[in-house]
């Protein structure tokens, strides 16, 4: 029941851009529509109550942040609808613990904002696969709360996901494996160390993402 301080891939996965090796318009809605799921996925995740998405579960590891995100047969057009119900978030007192203030950091109108920006259609955007945490240190809830510099954060995860639906002309294969490691003035950097549609190499920019006042 708790929340996780991987709230920070929201953000990133709102704010990343990416330029594409691989020059297709299939390979761009491909890891577009993975990009929103997963932020999605998290959104939902870490909100009080927790949101249900079709398709999508979230698997709790040690300690606390999710080991494993999964999606079968989730078309990401639903999402935004089931997100609104949040809204832009219940209001937390100094008095309830960091774990559960945690998720007021979350800017939730802007994850709607861009879901709806994007105008899913139902069935353009099919996603079956998963989101895994392969390696973490410093996701330490307390430490989000009370501290400025970050950089004791370091997480790494990997994505294998087949995108399905109307947008993406036969379907296709989005892997690859990211770094999210934290630093001074509550920043967090995302970086790709590898990615790839349908085998093809697709190079993602870092962002940098600040969550400082």
């Amino acid at each position: 029941m708790r929340k996780a301080p991987a709230f920070i891939m929201v953000l990133l996965i709102v704010c990343c851009s990416v330029s594409y090796a691989a020059d297709t318009a299939d390979a761009a809605m491909a890891v577009n529509g993975v990009y929103d799921g997963v932020m999605s996925a998290m959104a939902s995740y870490l909100s009080q109550p927790r949101i249900a998405l079709q398709g999508v579960r979230v698997v709790q590891g040690e300690g606390i942040i999710p080991r494993r995100i999964s999606f079968v047969r989730s078309d990401v057009s639903t999402y935004s609808d089931s997100l609104s119900f949040f809204g832009n978030g219940p209001s937390f007192s100094a008095s309830q613990n960091s774990m559960e203030r945690l998720p007021s950091l979350i800017p939730m109108e802007r994850v709607i904002s861009r879901l709806r920006r994007a105008g899913w259609k139902a069935g353009e955007v099919v996603l079956d696969g998963s989101v895994r945490v392969t390696e973490s240190e410093g996701a330490e809830a307390e430490s989000f709360i009370s501290s400025d510099d970050w950089s004791f954060l370091s997480v790494r995860f990997s994505v294998s996901m087949a995108v399905t639906g109307a947008c993406v002309n036969g379907g296709a294969v989005v892997e690859g494996t990211f770094l999210l490691s934290g630093g001074t003035g509550r920043t967090v950097t995302i970086e790709a160390e590898s990615l790839t549609v349908n085998n093809v190499p697709v190079d993602a920019a870092p962002a940098v993402i600040s969550f400082g006042g």
